[in-house]
């Protein structure tokens, strides 16, 4: 008899411990219902592919349309008439007539043009003159920029912009180094001589060409 109450004793105490358990399983479901859910952390991608994809296709785009333009016409011809010396000596006056064209200079030149020699160019000035006054024969109506700057040897490469282009230039294949034109060793109609001669000369070779950057129509020191 004994062994009986101690064996319902027993299981009494299990039921209430399966009670108990359950009772607080069921009130821990409840308080993590209860709780508000934490937002997943939204990753932000920044998609450098998508934005390389673009810029490629921009830059692809580009050189498609240059190339077009630049072979829309079978040769690209600049000529430099005789004479030069003589045209120049038509407008060289005062210390313009005797000075070189130079950083100590380049003032003088600029007085001449009308332009602020630090936000404009004296070379791209000079070469619009001499096409409007007949002194170089274009291919078409455009106008000269620098394409590239040169380290070995040191100079200018110079690119031509026609008018009708809608992207990138008529690119000369010939760096003008300072020596070619003349710099600080000519001097008035001479200095102008040497320069549009080395500037012509070195489109005898042309090839399409889109800069890296902008278009550079002013010049910078």
């Amino acid at each position: 008899m004994a062994s009986l109450l101690v064996l319902m004793v027993i299981l009494w105490l299990c039921i209430r411990l399966v009670a108990i358990g359950l009772r607080y399983w069921r009130r821990r479901a409840a308080q993590r219902a209860a709780e508000p859910v934490a937002a997943e952390p939204v990753a932000v991608v920044t998609d450098v592919e998508s934005h390389a994809a673009v810029y490629e296709a921009h830059r692809r785009h580009r050189w498609d349309v240059t190339r077009r333009q630049y072979h829309s016409r079978p040769t690209w011809t600049f000529a430099l008439t005789d004479g030069v010396e003589d045209w120049a000596r038509g407008w060289m006056t005062g210390d313009l007539a005797h000075a070189p064209y130079s950083r100590d200079t380049e003032w003088l030149w600029a007085d001449e043009f009308g332009i602020d020699p630090w936000r404009e160019s004296v070379e791209f000035e000079l070469f619009e003159r001499a096409i409007a006054d007949g002194i170089i024969q274009v291919p078409t109506p455009g106008h000269l920029m620098y394409a590239e700057t040169s380290y070995d040897p040191f100079g200018s490469i110079y690119g031509f912009v026609p008018d009708e282009f809608e992207e990138g230039m008529v690119c000369s294949c010939a760096v003008v180094t300072p020596e070619d034109k003349g710099w600080g060793v000519e001097t008035g109609p001479d200095a102008v001589a040497a320069w549009l001669t080395a500037v012509i000369t070195s489109f005898a070779e042309t090839k399409p060409y889109v800069p890296r950057g902008a278009l550079r129509r002013r010049y910078t020191h």
